[in-house]
């Protein structure tokens, strides 16, 4: 045959056998493949930027009127509205569930916003074709079977083996998608420490200029997390050879927005997640600067809460008095005498926290529910109700500090408040030691109030 006088040729001439794919086309074809994965994953990371870019743009103007940007500013408008989308087509309970069929309800429950899915939809329809390309030079499928003349079935045997160079494959696809997400979480570290220094000026800047700022952080942390979570080929691209036992039809359902069954089948699928393989770190990585994002409003939200309540706080004008003006109720006492007679008396007590006290925990309640609070890690609803009780504290301490004496009045509605607002926000964290101090820090503040009290 051809390939037996080929043979001949090259070791007559060349004294040895001489194999055009391994020596000739496969370096071309692997050096080529590198390129055009390099190529693709950095179109997709100037698509994202380009989305990225342009949706804070839409975020920093002001009095907007599309809705998708609304819920950027306002996650529970979306969260609490309902849709005709939220719950599945009947279709969907039975198979081939993917799409808009899941319902909205799924990506509500993880307070992604339109423009949250649109943006991962976008990026993970390109990585999904990259995938498709690739997978033809990395996914063993069965060989083709020809029906020879007395009816048997043979096999064709390839000229070359076309995955050989599989780990080769996906060490370039593992690659082009770190560089494309590495290039996405720059910009977005960016954007965190520039608005980490609009935060820290908010007085200069003004509340709303910090407020329009913060928006844009949460989007960012909702981006980061989104991918993660919504863009299954990334996942896939990432996990390379782990991934073999996914068939194509549990990748196929895994697909598209929305597609949280899929994700599940994929993570059912899936050998547990080592942190210090290639996806584990990525998504290592995305997951803490999401975490700075949420820190950062965090911290935010509990600088400006505490301000509004020491303003309140220290605010002895007559109309502040009566503003803060709360129920009191008459309580009767048993009091004993020198000469150890019993003797009744009544006295006035706060039945009700001052409104103050009332307006910041409501403020505070009303902002988590605003950034979609129940899809917040417990370790950041922890830290802004933690900043925000020990802001209280401090506001306390600096109004005894500066006050000589008070009224009995005054203090014992302070002794009420400050009972009502450790009670409302006493979250023990992990750190239990400093739960502790701060429970020493409410006893001492305790004792110098009752001091002004007979």
């Amino acid at each position: 045959g051809a390939g037996a006088e080929w043979s001949e040729v090259c070791q007559h001439i060349l004294r040895r056998e001489v194999l055009v794919w391994e020596e000739f086309l496969r370096p071309i074809l692997l050096n080529r493949s590198q390129v055009i994965i390099e190529s693709q994953c950095s179109s997709t990371a100037d698509l994202s930027l380009q989305l990225v870019t342009s949706t804070l743009q839409e975020l920093g103007q002001k009095n907007t009127t599309e809705r998708t940007l609304m819920y950027e500013h306002d996650v529970a408008m979306y969260v609490w509205t309902e849709m005709s989308s939220d719950m599945p087509s009947k279709s969907s309970w039975f198979h081939n569930k993917q799409g808009e069929e899941l319902g909205g309800l799924a990506v509500k429950a993880k307070a992604f916003t339109p423009r949250i899915q649109s943006l991962c939809k976008k990026i993970d329809c390109k990585l999904q074709a990259l995938l498709e390309d690739v997978s033809q030079y990395t996914s063993v499928t069965q060989p083709h079977q020809e029906v020879g003349p007395g009816g048997d079935s043979t096999t064709a045997s390839p000229p070359f083996d076309k995955f050989a160079d599989n780990a080769n494959m996906e060490k370039y696809l593992q690659d082009g998608c770190t560089s494309c997400i590495t290039r996405l979480l720059e910009c977005v570290m960016t954007e965190l420490n520039s608005a980490r220094e609009v935060v820290l000026k908010k007085d200069a800047v003004g509340i709303s200029s910090s407020s329009s700022t913060i928006d844009k952080a949460l989007f960012l942390a909702r981006l980061c997390s989104g991918l993660t979570e919504i863009c299954p080929n990334l996942q896939l691209c990432m996990m390379g050879k782990q991934s073999k036992d996914v068939t194509h039809e549990s990748a196929r359902t895994l697909h598209k927005q929305g597609s949280w069954r899929g994700v599940s089948k994929l993570q059912g699928t899936m050998p547990p997640l080592d942190e210090n393989s290639p996806w584990g770190k990525l998504r290592a990585q995305l997951l803490t600067t999401a975490d700075t994002g949420h820190r950062l409003w965090a911290e935010h939200t509990s600088g400006w809460l505490v301000d509004q309540f020491s303003t309140a706080l220290r605010d002895d004008s007559p109309a502040a008095v009566l503003m803060s003006a709360t129920n009191w109720e008459e309580m009767e006492i048993q009091e004993e005498t020198e000469a150890g007679k019993s003797v009744q008396s009544k006295i006035r007590l706060p039945a009700q926290a001052s409104w103050y006290v009332q307006s910041m925990l409501f403020l505070l309640c009303r902002e988590v529910n605003r950034v979609g609070g129940h899809a917040l890690s417990r370790s950041i609803l922890h830290d802004v109700v933690q900043q925000t009780s020990a802001g209280v504290l401090t506001a306390y301490e600096a109004l005894l500090q500066d006050s000589a004496t008070l009224p009995q009045a005054r203090a014992l509605q302070l002794v009420f408040d400050l009972r009502y607002i450790t009670n409302m926000l006493s979250a023990r964290g992990a750190d239990s030691q400093a739960y502790r101090a701060q429970a020493d820090r409410v006893m001492r503040l305790m004792e110098k109030i009752e001091n002004h009290i007979d």
